[in-house]
């Protein structure tokens, strides 16, 4: 019994895997349609905690318990590209675009041209 319970509260495996738990748990609560659209803006916060969930990701795997971690090379390419993405945002936002004509084309769809 004490070696359950110190590989699930006493190792880093098991304290990152409790924490990854309530992470998505907390944002699949706060994702849920009824929930999101009454506070929208608690949805929107809550959903940062993925960095967490990555952190946790990271130190599941630190102490090799099993094998040696593998998250490294499955996760570095999707953070790689959340960071080219958000550079490009702050980019964009540096140099700001001019908004030259706004046109109703159809019942549903609006043409909205920019300048660079």
């Amino acid at each position: 019994d004490i070696k359950y319970v110190n590989l699930l509260f006493g190792t880093y495996a098991g304290l990152s895997g409790h924490l990854m738990i309530l992470v998505l748990f907390v944002m699949w609560f706060t994702a849920l349609q009824r929930f999101r659209m009454k506070e929208f803006e608690l949805f929107w916060y809550t959903h940062h905690l993925f960095w967490i969930f990555f952190g946790c990701l990271f130190a599941h795997g630190y102490q090799a318990l099993v094998e040696d971690p593998q998250a490294i090379y499955i996760l570095a390419p999707i953070l790689g590209i959340y960071v080219l993405e958000r550079a490009n945002r702050f980019f964009r936002l540096i140099f700001p675009s001019q908004c030259i004509s706004i046109s109703h084309e159809d019942s549903e769809i609006v043409s909205i041209v920019f300048e660079k």
